[in-house]
C-alpha cells in the first residue's frame, strides 16, 4: 500500500503463475470501491508496468536483475585484497 499526493494505492504482487485469493480480490475490489487505486501484478516486470501507469516512479527505474548485479560487484570488491598488500602469516 501507498499514499502518494493524496491518493491511495494497493499493488497485489504474485510471483509468476501465482493468483490471488478470495480474500486479497475483495480486498482490492472495496478498495477500489473507496476511491483507491488497486491492482494485482504478476511478476516484477508487470508490477513495474502497473507503478508506472499510476505515474508513482522517476524515470530512471532500476531492475532487480541491475540491483543483483551490482550488490555482487560490491561484494567482489570489498572482499578483494589490495595487491600491494603482502600477505603475512600469524606463528
Amino acid at each position: 500500500m501507498l499514499w502518494h499526493q493524496g491518493n491511495s494505492f494497493a499493488l497485489e504482487l504474485k510471483a509468476p503463475g501465482g493468483r490471488p485469493t478470495e480474500a486479497q480480490l475483495d480486498f482490492l475490489a472495496r478498495f477500489n470501491e473507496a476511491g483507491g487505486h488497486s491492482a494485482c501484478a504478476e511478476g516484477v516486470d508487470r508490477a513495474v508496468a502497473v507503478l508506472e501507469s499510476w505515474q508513482l516512479l522517476r524515470e530512471h527505474v532500476v531492475t532487480h536483475r541491475q540491483v543483483f548485479q551490482e550488490l555482487r560487484r560490491s561484494v567482489a570488491a570489498r572482499t578483494r585484497r589490495p595487491s600491494s598488500v603482502a600477505r603475512t602469516r600469524t606463528v
